[in-house]
């Protein structure tokens, strides 16, 4: 039996070309999640993982917007058709600005207090 190589690197080349390694290895890994848009990509296995890396690395910033809509990309990573959502369900999955700014503020006030404790406190040592 091979071993197992103890270092992996991550490059494009590396991460596609060792693929055969991998399944001698058990290819078991801790699940990670990635979300993009309105759906979730899990990855558990050191395969899937590495191909995720090296597009990652290819394809940058773009990365989440090619899962969305890059048919090749969603058959690599098992995610089936491309989703099409009309403007209505968009329109209702986003949280309106109203109730943004309502859990902003709230979040800003409790902030506020749990800083003024800490420094009433500070103010009593010195």
């Amino acid at each position: 039996a091979s071993e197992c190589p103890s270092l992996l690197s991550t490059t494009a080349e590396d991460s596609l070309g060792g693929m055969s390694w991998m399944s001698r290895c058990g290819g078991e890994r801790e699940e990670e999640i990635v979300r993009f848009g309105f759906e979730v990509l899990y990855r558990d296995s050191w395969a899937g993982h590495r191909i995720y890396t090296a597009f990652k690395e290819v394809l940058g910033s773009a990365m989440h917007h090619h899962l969305q809509s890059n048919e090749l990309l969603r058959d690599i990573f098992g995610l089936g058709p491309v989703l099409v959502l009309d403007a209505t369900a968009l329109k209702a999955c986003k949280v309106p600005r109203f109730e943004k700014h309502l859990y902003n503020t709230a979040t800003f006030k409790a902030r506020t207090k749990a800083r003024s404790r800490v420094r009433s406190k500070r103010a009593d040592i010195l």
